[in-house]
């Protein structure tokens, strides 16, 4: 069996640690598998299989995914090198506090068959997840990779610091082609390097979810939003383009699952437009699979988005999908027929021949068959090759 070690910053809630933990289910019982979870707790940390070897509890790498007073049982030094390392990336970049990191850490036990850093390296300012930088230096490996979840060309972190690091990987493990090409347009020289990882998910615990308690609508037509609520996720927009649906006649409602903090804005903008009968804000839920399966369609408006593994997750509840074009998106949606993808300008007409011929698109995505057969082969490659 190959010998794999996974590093990743912390499993706390989030896509990254969705995919990720999803990821070992697949793999456990084909490699042996080390993770390497630099924070020791998080919703998704107890959900790792048994069968995972987990590396013991590091301050030193605690330290870089908590807060200052979130260190006390680690002992008041580490609070301020966190302080200080912190200070010094915000001023000036992480070059010098994820290097004495690395040096404090130490080489981990053991030789692998391949090391993954699981997740991109987040802005050269933000002193956080540096998985990138401790496979490089403090894990001994055939090979090592990392996985790209964001948008490198837009989510704000591509620069000659993370650029540089992310070249001295022998593979940059994109979670979707698209994914992978934006990295080239940045990084012209890393072509060689890209390969793609598809998201794992658990299709058959996703639809047990979904049909516990299952929302029902009352509306003609009805659409759901999983997301987190922020800006890049272009639910003001939304609010405006479902607002004018309503006024067009049409009997829709428009239900938002997920926090963030635009909540109080969406709210305001919600009671401003009185609409509060049939835009909804669900709030965090544990179960977001109950209120898509009733749905007629998963609604995505962002600005921007990588590839979000939701696609993947309604398209398994035969639920067809209505997104901008982002990245992925047509990569995604179109190709694999699943749903509709249009330009953000042209979304309200584009929601409006999706709400017109609903049996059309019923029928395009009960074809549709979801597996991580896909999935499981990207890994086999990532390491084989």
């Amino acid at each position: 069996m190959k010998k794999v070690l996974i590093a990743v910053s912390q499993l706390r809630v989030g896509g990254v640690s969705k995919a990720l933990i999803e990821l070992l289910k697949n793999i456990c019982d084909k490699c042996e598998v080390t993770l390497l979870c630099f924070d020791h707790d998080g919703a998704f940390y107890s959900d790792i299989p048994e069968q995972v070897k987990i590396v013991e509890d590091n301050a030193y790498l605690a330290l870089t995914e908590r807060s200052a007073g979130d260190l006390q049982q680690y002992g008041s030094k580490y609070k301020v090198i966190r302080q200080v390392c912190s200070a010094w990336t915000k001023c000036f970049n992480k070059k010098i506090p994820a290097n004495y990191i690395c040096n404090k850490v130490g080489k981990i036990d053991g030789v692998y068959d391949i090391a993954i850093a699981f997740g991109h390296p987040q802005q050269e300012n933000i002193f956080c997840n540096l998985a990138g930088e401790v496979v490089i230096n403090c894990v001994n490996a055939n090979k090592k990779a990392i996985v790209i979840h964001c948008d490198y060309e837009m989510y704000g972190g591509h620069c000659t610091y993370n650029d540089k690091l992310l070249l001295k990987f022998d593979k940059i493990a994109a979670v979707s082609k698209s994914v992978g090409a934006a990295v080239i347009r940045c990084i012209p020289e890393a072509e060689d390097k890209i390969c793609v990882l598809r998201n794992f998910h658990d299709f058959k615990l996703i639809n047990e979810m979904a049909s516990q308690d299952t929302i029902e609508y009352r509306c003609e037509n009805s659409l759901v939003t999983v997301a987190r609520l922020s800006g890049e996720k272009g639910l003001e927009r939304g609010i405006e383009i479902v607002k004018e649906l309503k006024m067009d006649g049409y009997d829709v409602e428009w239900h938002i699952v997920g926090g963030g903090p635009l909540r109080s804005q969406l709210e305001h903008l919600i009671g401003e437009n009185h609409a509060d009968d049939y835009i909804v804000l669900e709030g965090e839920q544990v179960n977001p699979y109950r209120y898509i399966k009733g749905a007629d369609y998963l609604f995505v408006p962002s600005i921007h988005e990588a590839a979000p593994m939701v696609f993947d997750e309604a398209a398994s509840l035969k639920v067809p999908v209505i997104s901008t074009d982002t990245l992925s998106a047509r990569e995604l949606v179109e190709d694999r027929k699943i749903g509709l993808v249009g330009e953000t300008e042209h979304i309200k007409e584009l929601l409006k021949y999706a709400l017109d011929n609903k049996g059309i698109f019923k029928s395009m995505v009960l074809q549709y068959e979801s597996s991580n057969t896909e999935a499981l082969h990207d890994f086999e490659s990532l390491c084989d090759k």
